[in-house]
């Protein structure tokens, strides 16, 4: 599970959300005209787990929290 943040890094508000859920082999994603159904990629900023998807946002904003930009993920090289 991710650690809690305190205040958001957009607006510095404190209405952050943690959430996840296990999804094995049911995640899915799409970019451009690129498809992916499998386990969760790790390099796209839902954790690093291949089972779980976690990620951390603002209720009063909508940022996402975390490190950005990403490198381009696998995916979107059309490695997956």
């Amino acid at each position: 599970m991710n650690q809690a943040r305190t205040a958001c890094q957009q607006c510095q508000g404190q209405r952050i959300v943690t959430c996840g859920g296990k999804v094995s082999d049911l995640f899915w994603a799409n970019i451009a005209d690129r498809d992916y159904n499998g386990y969760v990629p790790t390099d796209m900023g839902l954790g690093d787990d291949i089972d779980y998807i976690s990620l951390d946002y603002c209720l009063a904003c909508g940022q996402m929290q975390g490190s950005w930009p990403l490198k381009p993920t696998k995916l979107e090289q059309g490695k997956m």
